[in-house]
């Protein structure tokens, strides 16, 4: 027994390693500075220098970001700003805060997976997660992904305890996690069915849950009360945009997305580089699928947690799938692997063992490929000589609009050039909004242009009937990475 206990903890400190390595290895790859994370670091940057909490790389670009930032959860960034406090904005600081939280994410997990399943096969576990590209990914943004991910693990886990121990204590702290988690992330809705699944028939500690979220979302619910006006137009059009996602179930003619499934499984794709890659995806979600169907009929007599964590990857994969929206896969994942982990042991169930083995085989092969091909192509090179070229082409800009992988906004921190980041281009605008924007372009006399115009059709048409006032410079990358075009405008 003591040998099973070492082994499990021996596999958890090994999937630390593996996750570390993999993450330095891949820094400046996987993913490249993206442009979400310039758009979470300002409001950060903000708020560590003692400033109001807004966001002045959309200020003038979305009404109210000169005063508040309300378009997205505030956790991540106010946690992000008691890091730049200490060492100051980077790129560097923000995402060695994400690689600490991915580690306290597995340490949860592990706990999660031993409750349901044992020491070592925790470990094991433990270790495929930290091989998953997506976890990898989450772990290496400035993103609030892993940090609601440890967050949503955690109320699961208290939850079970709470049920387990009768104490009103834990179901409280559970709840408080996924209130949290709500104040972090969007997604974190589905912390409210992964509790009831955990408490449920027990509705005392369910209530207990309850107070628990009500509690750890009233900091954010105080703030928005405070700036209703600018909650609406900030944050509610990304919800409708979300919901235009997800009406394109299946895609096809002129769906931006093609599909649902599409952008979930394209995350593969886009970590290795072909739809082989996604095609694995898939069929592991889809033999996943047959074989915790197949588990729950069997556990259902037992009534244990397993059948509980099953029925919660089914929600939170399943609300992952429909929320059309690719970083959201490492939910999905988490659970699947731990579900795994539940009905590994089941001796009368052959196809738990190979469910966590072709798990294993996926996600180890999805990594070295990656690691071998982008070797070979030598990504990291060419991603530091496209953004030297960036920098270079923005010289004697006054000030600049983003939209570009790599984003060069950390590289711009150290100049004087004003820095502004892309919207969205799907969010819908009021209107009476539009002029002010215009304004805000009018005032910018260089754009820094990703190659897809269908992203922003207001800035396109923008461009397109001014385009005698713009001399072009086209910055031109080899594959895998992003051309792009920067618009200089003639005064």
């Amino acid at each position: 027994m003591t040998g099973l206990k070492n082994s499990g903890r021996i596999l958890l400190a090994g999937s630390v390693l593996v996750l570390v390595v993999f993450t330095r290895l891949h820094n400046t790859i996987w993913p490249l500075t993206w442009p979400d994370e310039a758009l979470f670091s300002s409001p950060a940057n903000e708020l560590a220098s003692g400033r109001p909490f807004s966001t002045p790389v959309l200020s003038g670009l979305m009404y109210g970001m000169d005063r508040a930032t309300l378009w997205n959860c505030p956790l991540h960034m106010v946690l992000l700003a008691g890091v730049y406090s200490v060492t100051g904005e980077s790129r560097k600081a923000g995402r060695a805060l994400s690689l600490c939280l991915s580690v306290l994410s597995l340490g949860i997990f592990f706990l999660l997976a031993r409750r349901i399943s044992g020491e070592a096969t925790a470990g094991a576990a433990s270790l495929v997660l930290s091989l998953d590209p997506v976890f990898e990914r989450a772990a290496n943004t400035i993103r609030m992904d892993i940090l609601t991910l440890l967050l949503i693990l955690a109320a699961l886990h208290l939850a079970l305890r709470a049920r387990e121990h009768k104490s009103y204590l834990l179901a409280f702290l559970g709840g408080l996690c996924g209130g949290l988690a709500g104040i972090s992330h969007p997604f974190a809705a589905i912390v409210v069915p992964v509790l009831a699944l955990a408490l449920l028939p027990d509705a005392r500690r369910l209530v207990a849950s309850a107070a628990g979220v009500a509690l750890g979302f009233l900091p954010w619910a105080i703030y928005i009360l405070r700036n209703q006006e600018i909650f609406a137009e900030q944050f509610i059009p990304q919800l409708q945009r979300k919901w235009t996602f997800a009406e394109m179930f299946l895609g096809g003619a002129g769906s931006e997305t093609r599909g649902v499934f599409h952008v979930y499984f394209s995350q593969y794709g886009s970590y290795a580089g072909s739809w082989p890659s996604m095609i694995a995806a898939g069929l592991l979600y889809v033999f996943a699928c047959l074989v915790f169907l197949r588990a729950c009929w069997l556990i259902l007599q037992k009534q244990d947690d397993r059948l509980r964590v099953i029925l919660c990857f089914f929600a939170v994969a399943g609300f992952a799938l429909f929320s059309s929206e690719g970083w959201y896969v490492v939910y999905g994942d988490a659970f699947l692997i731990l579900g795994a982990a539940g009905v590994y042991r089941m001796a009368d169930f052959r196809a738990a063992r190979f469910l966590l083995l072709a798990t294993a085989l996926t996600m180890s092969g999805l990594l070295c490929y990656f690691t071998i091909r982008h070797k070979l192509l030598d990504t990291t090179r060419h991603a530091r000589e496209m953004s030297s070229a960036m920098m270079k082409a923005m010289s004697g800009c006054k000030a600049v609009y983003l939209r570009a992988r790599p984003d060069p906004y950390f590289d711009l921190r150290n100049t004087q050039i004003r820095t502004y980041e892309f919207v969205p281009g799907k969010l819908k605008i009021k209107p009476e909004r539009i002029n002010d924007l215009k304004k805000t372009w009018d005032s910018i006399d260089c754009f820094l242009l990703e190659r897809n115009p269908t992203w922003e059709p207001l800035l396109t048409e923008y461009l397109e009937q001014r385009k005698g006032e713009f001399r072009i410079t086209s910055l031109e990358a080899p594959y895998p990475l992003y051309s792009s075009d920067l618009y200089r405008r003639d005064r």
